[in-house]
Formats: structure tokens, C-alpha cells, sequence
């Protein structure tokens, strides 16, 4: 909503973000929960993105409605304070999430993959490593350095990165193998989309823009739905709010109709 919420948000959130960037133990580390559903068609792995702890992601309600899902809380330091951390950080996930799969018997579903904002960043990784079915985006960046030295919401990582020495382009030149534009390759056809706000201040809004045409470059057929009046909080609440009310935001129905089709 024209950057309101998004200024409101970060004035209650900083001093926690602050903290944690300033905590290694909690910046490094992540929580998960598995939710099971008598749709057993797919499972999602979803990533809610930073300061989105696991129920506020399920009462804001913009997860998808459908088959199981694993949600993720963290790890904050996907956005690594270095490279290395970014790149542990994912393989960490990665491999939790092949563990849960075997665990909860889930690796002969369709895997389908969510993320928003910083979850972007592992979404599209594992998408592209896991041979995903489906990847939906909601304000996604394409290159992890150039996200963060150009959102208000990674002030504390910025400030973190600069006193080390690390500019924008140099970063991403360390953590390219990650970045969301090098990772389409293995992304299926017809099966990607894009949500952005135009008043987002955290995710620039052209970033996920940057990311649509890539992936169209690509040969991806991709689809985009941009929300004039929105900023990146307040995608969220809607996308929520039309989830919650049975308005399929992200045509899964249609999906569903598909699949028996074929």
C-alpha cells in the first residue's frame, strides 16, 4: 500500500533484525514444520522468507492450499554476512529437506516449491536442483547482492557486509552458483510464476521484474502478476486474504484439473 505498511513493518521489526544479525547462534539457525493434509497429490517446501516465523506465515494465510506442506523459518543467513555462509546455509537446508522427504515419505510426490521475498533465493535453488513441478514467487530478486545493498530491510546485513570489505558486485560474484537468475535451467515449462508489488521497498519491484524476462529468455513461458497499489508486506496480506477466501491466487485449481486431464 504505496510503501506504508512496509515503513510501519521495519520501524517494529528493526531492532529484532539488529539482534539477530548481531546473534550468529539464532542467525544460522532455522525451524521447520510438516503439515499433512487428506490432499496427499504434492508437497510444497516453503520458504516464508526473514522475520516470517512459521505460524505468522500460516495466520497470514498466503501459503499454498494444497497437498502436504514443510515450511521453513530461516535460516536468516541464506542472506550471508559472507558467501560461505550463504552457501552452507542452503546446503543445510537441502539436505534437511531430503531428510524430511524420506522421513515423511514423501519422495514419490510432485515436489512444488514457494518462496517469498529472501525465501526466493532458496526456492529457485532447490527448485532448479530438485526437479520441481511447480515454483510460484511472490517479490523475488535475481542477484542475492544486489538485493541487499538495495532494500531497506537488509540495512543491518549491508552495514555487516561493507565493514568486511564486500560491495554489491563482488558478492554476487562469490555467491553467483546460488542466485536466482543461475538457476532456471531445470525449471519446469508453464509451471513458474511471478508475483510482485510496484510500491515494494524491500524487494525492488524491477528486481522481480529482471527475474521474469530471464526466465522468458529462457524459454520458460512464465507468468507475471504485478499489483499496482502494493507494497512488500501488504502482497502478502492480500495474497493471503484471497487465499483464505477461496480465490485460488495461484490457479491451483486449474492445476489440479490439469493433472486428471492428462
Amino acid at each position: 500500500m504505496l510503501k506504508i505498511l512496509d515503513v510501519i513493518y521495519l520501524g517494529m521489526n528493526l531492532p529484532s533484525l539488529k539482534k539477530e544479525v548481531e546473534d550468529q547462534e539464532t542467525y544460522q539457525s532455522f525451524t521447520k514444520k510438516v503439515v499433512r493434509s487428506d490432499d496427499d497429490s504434492c508437497v510444497w517446501i516453503c520458504f516464508p522468507g526473514w522475520n516470517m516465523p512459521v505460524d505468522r506465515a500460516e495466520s497470514v494465510g498466503f501459503l499454498p492450499n494444497q497437498g502436504t506442506k514443510i515450511i521453513y523459518q530461516g535460516p536468516m543467513s541464506v542472506i550471508g554476512l559472507s558467501p560461505k555462509q550463504t552457501e552452507d546455509s542452503l546446503e543445510r537446508l537441502k539436505n534437511d529437506i531430503l531428510i524430511t522427504l524420506d522421513r515423511e515419505g514423501l519422495f514419490n510426490k510432485p515436489i512444488k516449491i514457494f518462496g517469498f521475498s529472501a525465501g526466493t533465493l532458496p526456492a529457485f535453488w532447490l527448485a532448479n536442483h530438485l526437479s520441481a513441478a511447480k515454483l510460484i514467487a511472490v517479490s523475488t530478486g535475481y542477484r542475492l547482492g544486489e538485493g541487499i545493498f538495495n532494500s531497506l530491510i537488509t540495512l543491518e546485513t549491508k552495514k555487516a557486509l561493507s565493514k568486511a570489505g564486500w560491495n554489491k558486485n563482488a558478492y554476487d560474484t562469490r555467491v553467483a552458483p546460488f542466485n536466482q537468475e543461475n538457476n532456471i535451467e531445470n525449471l519446469p515449462v508453464g509451471e513458474v510464476t511471478i508475483f510482485a508489488g510496484k510500491h515494494d521497498t524491500y524487494v525492488p519491484h524491477e528486481h522481480s521484474v529482471i527475474m521474469f524476462e530471464k526466465l522468458k529468455a529462457a524459454g520458460k513461458n512464465p507468468k507475471f502478476q504485478s499489483f499496482d497499489l502494493l507494497d512488500h508486506v501488504s502482497i502478502a496480506l492480500y495474497l493471503g486474504w484471497l487465499n483464505k477466501n477461496g480465490k485460488d491466487p495461484y490457479e491451483l485449481e486449474e492445476s489440479i484439473e490439469e493433472d486428471l486431464a492428462s
